[in-house]
């Protein structure tokens, strides 16, 4: 075979294959919550689209909903839903938003979060930071993306599973 014939078929061989890699999704294991003080409703989704059902805080028993994010897509997180207390409710897909988030394991100080969700990456502090619900947009691995401002000053990058705490009980610390 002559070598641009190689060259061709391997060219051919990249672009039929491309739209594949460009689709993938990232498999996460991380855990979210809803925001304990929303009142609202969220949608979970089949796979095709179809809004199976609205998930609610339990209020009456003080029992919060939490999500266990197994994938992560452009607008929206395949979860496994469940109360705190009395467990699993159902698997599917919400949208993400605000009130899906995350505490940062610390009551107060500073808190690193990096360019990648990896520790070699680039690092930023956080300073002074006192514990409130941040929104998760991403997840990769174990690993959350959020975004936060503090003292007038938008941070985003990704947070540790060791710094994450998706316990509205508790700041996991």
């Amino acid at each position: 075979m002559k070598i641009e014939q190689v060259i061709y078929l391997f060219c051919c061989f990249q672009l039929l294959f491309f739209p594949l890699k460009a689709q993938k999704r990232d498999s996460c294991d991380c855990y979210v919550l809803m925001n304990p003080d929303f009142k609202g409703k969220v949608g979970l989704y089949d796979k095709k689209g179809n809004l199976t059902k609205y998930l609610k805080q339990n209020f009456k028993d003080e029992d919060f909903i939490v999500f266990q994010v197994l994938e992560d897509s452009d607008s929206l997180f395949n979860v496994l839903a469940m109360y705190s207390i009395a467990g699993n409710i159902a698997k599917g897909w919400v949208k993400k938003s605000d009130v899906i988030g995350t505490y940062l394991a610390s009551y107060g100080g500073n808190i690193a979060i990096y360019d990648e969700p990896d520790k070699k990456s680039k690092k930023k502090i956080i300073p002074d930071w006192t514990n409130r619900l941040v929104a998760v947009s991403a997840c990769k691995s174990k690993w959350v993306k959020i975004s936060l401002l503090q003292k007038g000053k938008k941070y985003i990058g990704w947070l540790p599973p060791e710094s994450q705490c998706a316990d509205a009980y508790s700041t996991c610390n």
